[in-house]
């Protein structure tokens, strides 16, 4: 799907209202919004997360539909999405999933400590 369609995708990723559910939807990055715009990609995801109780754990999914919905044991308190930025893919992130101190409406990479 990638060599035959122009642009490339914006991946949100919110959670639902328990922590306990990762939802993951894409729509095409475009300037002008084009109504009938149904562009879809396959999307190999990684990402790792922190559950409340600290655990961090790192997994991968294949988002190729419109959504997808990720099932967890705990409520995740922050979500990286596009781990390593290897992907080819902006991402959106809610608000309560961003990492603490991190830049705005930013979910893709930790915040890198500053050489002393």
């Amino acid at each position: 799907s990638w060599i035959f369609q122009g642009g490339h995708p914006i991946v949100s990723v919110t959670s639902s209202a328990d922590g306990r559910v990762l939802h993951l939807s894409q729509e095409r990055s475009r300037y002008l919004v084009d109504e009938a715009d149904e562009a879809r990609w396959a999307i190999p995801m990684r990402l790792r997360y922190a559950t409340a109780s600290g655990e961090i754990t790192t997994t991968t999914a294949l988002l190729d539909g419109d959504t997808l919905e990720i099932a967890l044991d705990e409520p995740v308190a922050w979500v990286v999405a596009n781990v390593e930025g290897h992907g080819f893919y902006r991402v959106r992130c809610g608000a309560s999933l961003r990492l603490p101190r991190s830049p705005p409406r930013s979910c893709t990479s930790p915040r890198r400590p500053r050489p002393a």
